[in-house]
């Protein structure tokens, strides 16, 4: 549920004051939470999974990732700061905790449908608040909200979209005097929540029928439908 909201929050402090390092931090409250996760959970285990491929590759990756991470600048020709190296390395390596997270949980928790439910509670906040943005919430309020400030000063990402938005948020049909506007909710992605409702939508279609799991299904497909992905 965290991570549904991150980008909106985020953006958010940004326009509240809360820049630069000070939002760097705050930001790392996923990586912190993954970490805790991590540890509790191999705690409880306390034994390793047999090991697979997938995981001889995960830890290959991570090798390689920390090898070129503790190899200097300047012997590979770059020009990236302590804090974009920083940054590097918590990108490359977050998809890495995460799948080991994920091996260890599956001996940990054998009740798997919470997971699902807390699945299609975050699809539903995806799902709701993203049509409800294209209802009522024009473009012109995003352009004046701290969202394009967040996007090229934080983050370093210089998009070319409307008024510095993501290009993404917009469906390219042509006509730039009628853009189809994306379902972009709080993940400010229109890919993003279309993952997130793909596969919210996969859960639901595999539980036995009740009507509430169908009408659930039905609000995912059309928010997936407004995202103009290949998803949809």
């Amino acid at each position: 549920m965290g991570l549904v909201l991150h980008n909106i929050v985020m953006a958010q402090l940004w326009e509240l004051g809360v820049r630069g390092t000070t939002l760097d931090v705050v930001a790392a409250w996923k990586e912190a939470a993954l970490l805790v996760a991590l540890l509790v959970v191999a705690w409880h285990v306390r034994r390793r999974p047999a090991v697979n491929a997938a995981d001889a590759l995960a830890a290959s990756y991570a090798t390689v990732i920390a090898i070129y991470w503790l190899i200097p600048q300047d012997v590979l020709g770059g020009e990236a700061t302590a804090r974009g190296e920083l940054l590097a390395l918590r990108h490359h390596l977050f998809p890495v905790a995460a799948y080991a997270l994920g091996r260890l949980a599956a001996l940990a928790w054998e009740e798997r449908g919470r997971l699902g439910g807390l699945i299609a509670l975050s699809a539903v906040v995806v799902a709701v608040v993203g049509l409800l943005d294209l209802a009522f919430v024009s473009l012109q309020a995003w352009r004046d909200s701290g969202v394009p400030d967040w996007y090229r000063e934080q983050l370093g990402l210089d998009y070319e979209g409307p008024s510095d938005l993501p290009e993404n948020w917009v469906y390219n049909t042509g006509d730039e005097e009628n853009p189809i506007r994306r379902l972009v909710s709080t993940f400010l992605s229109p890919l993003a929540s279309a993952y997130a409702l793909v596969v919210a939508l996969i859960y639901v279609l595999s539980r036995p029928f009740r009507w509430w799991w169908g009408l659930l299904a039905v609000l995912f497909y059309v928010a997936l439908l407004y995202t103009h992905t290949r998803a949809a």
